[in-house]
């Protein structure tokens, strides 16, 4: 079964409690091109769904990434000078994000 391979990096949930906890924490949301049900099912499954406003996939955004940074943005009210993508965007997604750029960690 697929879902028997997923893992999640022991670190990743004393972070997100400790984002949580700071005053003026960040608001968390997932840009995946992944599949709806099976993103928020891992997310479920690790406990880690509840410290993100949203979950979006090109489902709910009509586009796929790297066409869905600026539609992210939007979705979420937030200044694309403002947010930061987590992960390892393709060359092709760095040049897709909105202006100002979106800073990639």
């Amino acid at each position: 079964m697929f879902e028997e391979s997923w893992r999640c990096y022991p670190d990743v949930q004393p972070c997100m409690e400790t984002l949580k906890q700071l005053p003026h924490g960040p608001r968390l949301a997932v840009l995946t091109n992944g599949d709806p049900e099976q993103q928020r099912a891992k997310l479920a499954r690790f406990g880690l769904l509840e410290y993100f406003e949203a979950v979006l996939t090109p489902t709910d955004l009509g586009a796929a990434k790297p066409a869905a940074y600026a539609t992210a943005c939007q979705r979420m009210r937030t200044d694309p000078a403002q947010a930061i993508n987590v992960g390892k965007p393709p060359l092709t997604s760095a040049r897709a994000m909105p202006r100002p750029v979106l800073l990639g960690l």
